[in-house]
């Protein structure tokens, strides 16, 4: 349960949420599942976070939002967490109400590094994606836009 580092330090996510129930929900799911986490109130505070992450040397393995907090950052938002997470995979929760294909395109990403999952689906992916590692190659078969 759980995913460490060889170094035995927790794997780091941030977790990106509009609303404080999102963030009560995955800071629990999180939690549970033994990971590390940062919670970011809206894209911009997790740009400016993974901005420090990268100035200081701090790890961090998977930024996860959801869709709605994803559709409410503005253009220039979008475009520096694209440029910033090009090295951490994005994992997108859809709920069903977004079409992926026009958040893609808000991005202006390919589908590279950017995952997609169902609410049910978000301990598993998150599980998935961190013991496979990331290596930019955007592949996670079932679960990918």
């Amino acid at each position: 349960m759980g995913e460490w580092m060889a170094d035995g330090k927790q794997k780091e996510i941030l977790l990106i949420c509009q609303t404080a129930q999102d963030g009560r929900n995955l800071t629990f799911l999180m939690k549970l599942g033994g990971y590390g986490y940062r919670l970011a109130g809206d894209v911009m505070e997790g740009v400016n976070y993974l901005h420090n992450c990268r100035t200081n040397g701090f790890p961090l393995h998977l930024i996860l939002t959801d869709s709605a907090a994803m559709a409410a950052g503005d253009g220039r938002e979008l475009l520096m967490l694209q440029e910033i997470r090009r090295q951490t995979p994005l994992l997108i929760i859809d709920r069903g109400n977004d079409d992926r294909n026009a958040l893609l395109g808000r991005l202006q990403a390919s589908r590279e590094g950017i995952y997609f999952c169902e609410p049910e689906e978000v301990v598993g992916t998150v599980e998935r994606l961190l013991q496979q590692g990331y290596q930019g190659s955007g592949r996670l078969s079932a679960h990918s836009a």
